[in-house]
């Protein structure tokens, strides 16, 4: 297709002073935009990043922009990757420009190098040796001086940094970056001046301003720490794929990489506490873990369920004093990395190819609860997106990741997934130690927060069955000790009188409140009884099986090995058998019984 410009068609004009200050204007977290950066980096097959926060004195009078000019900073992200080819370094630098990207890369989403890092600095300058080009160094700068003197949207190579920039090639970052680049075989270096936004915040007082320079430091520090956990651990991290890596076949990308924050490598900071597992205690992280399908387009344009990965932890308790030494550190930490308070930290983090995206904040739970739950401050859920290179793309995911790669938004049937796990499948004995019902993860989350403190023990923390006084059932679960029976302990085993509904005697021995007989109650014989009726007369029954059982003349007694503990049968119309089962666990205890109402032996 034709791109001439046709009838009715014009050319967009913009102006580029304009568009540039808009850039300043966009609301990007330096910790995000650090982030991005280091992102590029990895994607670029680093096994080394260097992140640099320093103050510096800027050369020259006055510039275009200020905090340009006299005391101020500057950020230098320096690399080992394979560097950037000459063919490629000025779409690096210019807004628009899209590559394709392999699934299990970073850099994927946001808005790339120059439109975030204008968020926080005035001038960004990129230097870059490839692995393939003999040693070559490129570099370009990005200047919103220039642009705003030239008004036009230019680059400048060194060659233009002259006159009026002059000062730009002798800034302590740019010195900076030239020492390294000239001293590695490949790599890359982003190099970010007039931080307008970290310098415009902290306020013109000298000590403010190093607090609040020192608070935003140990901020990116954190945020970095959190971010790459899973790269930066020991074993590095590997990203799962949809389909095999063309070159190795694995269904894996394996990637390791060390961050150094200001000459200091930076150690995981693990939200979840995953070290205080402990088979040996239930004070410590208790995990659940699960799926839920999403559809996900493959490289043909199919789409196929994929899971996402889910594990709900629910963290020791903040004032337990077992854990007090790991956790207080890192909870500062995880304070500072998100900026927010502790109530911010419950809640959904979500990643993508093992790389923090989105962490609780100030929508922790995404509409599956509506609000901060101050009962939820110990129960965090870690979620990881499936791999494909459409998930996190809006209107092909169910997931959508935003431009700032700090936010993941979910669609409404994704809402009532996660509302069905927090409510009804999240379901389980959460420690081996735990009572041996199912909690669900609200109800465990309660006993965490309010009872998990340290000072209270099983039966305290979880209430007894009032039978046995055992912490791991509760009385409707209990088992009779004696014959199995659920609910009850040693009651079921009596013998149950269907005429009383009573335990303790089986209904041939039941005796009659009438007349004292037994086996029946009521349509009496005994004369003794008031107002008896013949038996067989209308409407009144004779005794149990139509027998008088005072017409008895000869009764035998049996031990027996099986059945009821008393069976009793009438073997003709006067004789009457009672066997009595010695091997029942009842036997003694009827024994006892029938000798309280044996007359005394000299009778």
């Amino acid at each position: 297709m034709s791109k001439e410009n046709k009838t009715g068609e014009y050319d967009v004009s913009d102006d580029p002073v304009g568009k540039l200050e808009a850039l300043h204007d966009e609301e990007y977290r330096i910790q995000h935009v650090l982030a991005d950066l280091v992102d590029n980096s990895i994607d670029a097959n680093s096994t080394l990043v260097m992140v640099d926060f320093d103050d510096c004195e800027y050369p020259g009078e006055e510039k275009e922009y200020p905090f340009l000019d006299g005391s101020g900073h500057y950020i230098l992200i320096r690399d080992n990757g394979d560097g950037i080819p000459t063919d490629r370094i000025f779409k690096a630098l210019s807004r628009g420009h899209r590559r394709d990207y392999d699934e299990w890369e970073l850099g994927h989403f946001g808005v790339g190098l120059k439109d975030s890092s204008f968020s926080q600095a005035y001038e960004i300058t990129l230097f870059s040796k490839h692995k393939d080009e003999d040693g070559k160094v490129n570099i370009l700068r990005y200047s919103s001086c220039a642009v705003k003197a030239r008004e036009r949207d230019i680059h400048l190579d060194p060659e233009g940094m002259v006159d009026d920039f002059a000062w730009m090639a002798e800034t302590a970052g740019y010195v900076r970056a030239m020492e390294y680049i000239d001293s590695i075989d490949n790599g890359t270096v982003v190099l970010l001046e007039g931080l307008h936004k970290i310098q415009g915040q902290a306020g013109t007082d000298d000590k403010s301003s190093i607090v609040h320079k020192d608070k935003v430091k140990k901020s990116c520090e954190n945020y970095l720490r959190l971010a790459f956990e899973y790269y930066i651990r020991e074993g590095g991290h590997g990203i799962p794929l949809s389909e095999p890596d063309p070159s190795t076949g694995k269904m894996h990308k394996h990637k390791q990489v060390e961050i150094e924050f200001n000459d200091e490598q930076l150690k995981p900071l693990d939200p979840f506490y995953r070290d205080l597992e402990d088979n040996e205690s239930n004070y410590g992280t208790l995990t659940w873990e699960g799926t839920l399908r999403t559809p996900v387009e493959n490289s043909e344009g199919k789409k196929l369920g994929q899971d996402v990965k889910i594990k709900i932890h629910l963290i020791p308790n903040k004032k337990n004093p077992a854990y007090l030494e790991r956790t207080e550190p890192d909870e500062r930490a995880l304070q500072e990395a998100l900026g927010v308070g502790a109530y911010f930290l419950q809640g959904f983090f979500f990643y993508r190819n093992g790389r923090l995206l989105d962490a609780a904040g100030k929508n922790p739970w995404k509409g599956v609860y509506k609000d901060i739950d101050n009962q939820k401050t110990h129960i965090r859920w870690e979620i990881h997106l499936p791999p494909g290179r459409s998930v996190g793309q809006a209107k092909k995911s169910e997931f959508r990741i935003t431009k700032s790669k700090g936010n993941v938004k979910i669609e409404p049937r994704i809402v009532k997934e996660l509302e069905k796990i927090a409510g009804k499948t999240a379901k389980q004995v959460w420690h081996p130690q735990d009572p041996d019902r199912p909690l669900g993860m609200g109800a465990r989350g309660r006993i965490r927060l309010n009872k998990d403190s340290g000072e209270k023990s099983n039966k305290q923390r979880f209430g007894v069955c009032p039978l046995c006084g055992d912490y791991k059932h509760e009385k409707k679960d209990h088992k009779c000790s004696s014959c199995g029976e659920t609910g009850s302990e040693l009651d079921c085993c009596e013998s149950l009188c269907v005429i009383c509904g009573m335990r303790g005697h089986e209904s041939l021995l039941h005796q009659c409140t009438q007349c004292g007989l037994v086996g029946h109650e009521g349509s009496c014989t005994n004369p003794r009884a008031p107002g008896p009726k013949e038996p067989g007369e209308p409407g009144e029954p004779g005794p149990p099986g139509g027998r008088q059982t005072t017409l008895l003349e000869f009764v035998m007694v049996n031990k027996v090995e099986t059945g009821e503990p008393i069976q009793i049968t009438y073997t003709d119309e006067s004789s009457l058998k009672i066997d009595f089962n010695e091997k029942h666990h009842m036997f003694g205890k009827i024994i006892e019984k029938i000798k309280e109402i044996l007359p005394p032996e000299e009778d």
